[in-house]
C-alpha cells in the first residue's frame, strides 16, 4: 500500500533496549530538557506530563514532546499526568515539571520504575561512574524529587546549572540529603549531612524534616 509506519525512539524505549544510562549521559539529557522546560515556563506554561515516553530522540538529540496536557499554572491542585511522576501537590505549577524530570532521570539512571524511587541497584553505586558523576547526579535527583517543594530546585535554570556541573565532573553533593544503598549493608552514598548535625543521619532516600 506504500504506507510507511514510523515509531519514534523515546527515552522509555531506549532504556528498554539499552538498560540504564551512564550518569554523564543522563545528566546531558536532563540538561537539554531543562532548557526546553525553561522556555516553556518563561512563556507562562507548564507541560504536566514529563516522563521517558514523552522524550523523543530527533537526529540523536533528546527532545521534549507530547504537549497535549500543556496549560497555564493554576492555583488549585491538579493531579493530571502520569502516576509515579506527579508530586503530592499536583501538576499545576512549573515546579511539578522539574519534579517529573527528576523522576525521569531516576528511571534513566537506575533502570527502575519511578515508584521504586529512591532505591538504586548496587551496580549503580559502585565503580568509577558513581564516584565521578553518579553520586552527584543522585544528589540532584533527590533534590529535584524532595517531598517538600521548598527543598527542590527553584527553576529549570537552577536544575540545569546543577546538571552542568555533573556533566563537567565537578558536581558537588548537596548537603541536604543522606542516602544508603538498597539491597546491601554498605553505604551507597553519603549524600550530605543533615542541617542539624546533632540529629542522627536519615536512613531514607531524602530528608523529610
Amino acid at each position: 500500500d506504500g504506507l510507511q509506519h514510523y515509531t519514534p525512539l523515546t527515552l522509555a524505549s531506549w532504556i528498554i533496549e539499552n538498560g540504564p544510562a551512564s550518569a554523564s549521559q543522563a545528566a546531558t539529557w536532563g540538561h537539554r530538557i531543562c532548557l526546553a522546560l525553561g522556555i516553556l515556563h518563561e512563556a507562562g506554561l507548564v507541560h504536566r506530563d514529563v516522563k521517558p515516553s514523552n522524550l523523543v530522540f530527533v537526529n540523536g538529540d533528546i527532545t521534549l514532546a507530547d504537549y497535549g496536557l500543556v496549560g497555564e499554572p493554576g492555583s488549585e491542585a491538579d493531579l493530571i499526568g502520569t502516576q509515579g511522576f506527579i508530586p503530592l501537590e499536583g501538576t499545576s505549577d512549573p515546579g511539578a515539571d522539574l519534579f517529573a524530570l527528576g523522576k525521569t532521570l531516576y528511571q534513566a539512571f537506575s533502570g527502575k520504575d519511578p515508584m521504586e524511587f529512591p532505591s538504586l541497584p548496587s551496580k549503580r553505586t559502585s565503580g568509577v561512574d558513581w564516584e565521578k558523576r553518579g553520586r552527584g547526579l543522585n544528589a540532584i535527583i533527590l533534590q529535584a524529587c524532595h517531598a517538600q517543594p521548598r527543598r527542590r530546585f527553584g527553576s529549570a535554570q537552577e536544575f540545569a546549572t546543577a546538571l552542568n556541573d555533573v556533566m563537567a565532573g565537578t558536581g558537588k553533593v548537596s548537603r541536604r540529603f543522606v542516602a544508603k544503598a538498597v539491597g546491601g549493608a554498605s553505604l551507597a552514598a553519603m549524600i550530605a549531612a543533615v542541617a542539624d548535625r546533632r540529629r542522627p543521619l536519615a536512613t531514607v532516600g531524602w530528608d523529610r524534616k
